[in-house]
């Protein structure tokens, strides 16, 4: 939201870690919240519209992880624009978890650093560096 954060970028970096830190929200609805106001859900439907087959089906890890659909199909394009940013921000959050916590807890289920688990990953990471252009690119007021 400022056009002038690139002239002083260690400036800008501390007055987004100060906002940061005084925020009484927690990270994670910190993280929703920049989603929500930065991420054009019809950016991210243009990439799901093309991988629309991986995204509208639940997927198994090695390791037991599951994630479910985040879309149904080409016909949820509405229910997409109401929820969508909010259900990449749930998902995002639950992959980042098997990956980085699943081995804390015994009967947590996990991500395993396999060829096969990174295939599944490739689309989910794939969407989440356009949103995270998205937040990069954010100009509106």
């Amino acid at each position: 939201m400022m056009p002038h954060a690139l002239d002083d970028i260690s400036g800008t970096a501390d007055r987004v870690l100060a906002a940061v830190r005084s925020s009484t929200i927690n990270e994670y609805q910190r993280f929703e919240s920049v989603m929500a106001k930065a991420v054009d859900p019809q950016i991210l439907w243009k990439f799901l519209e093309v991988n629309v087959e991986m995204f509208s089906k639940n997927e198994t890890f090695d390791g037991g992880f599951e994630i479910g659909p985040l879309i149904a199909g080409l016909q949820s394009k509405d229910d997409f624009m109401n929820n969508g940013v909010r259900n990449i921000c749930n998902s995002a959050r639950k992959i980042r978890n098997a990956l980085a916590h699943g081995r804390e807890d015994k009967n947590a289920t996990v991500i395993l650093p396999t060829r096969s688990n990174y295939e599944k990953l490739r689309p989910w990471s794939n969407l989440i560096v356009r949103a995270a252009g998205e937040i990069i690119l954010y100009e509106h007021a």
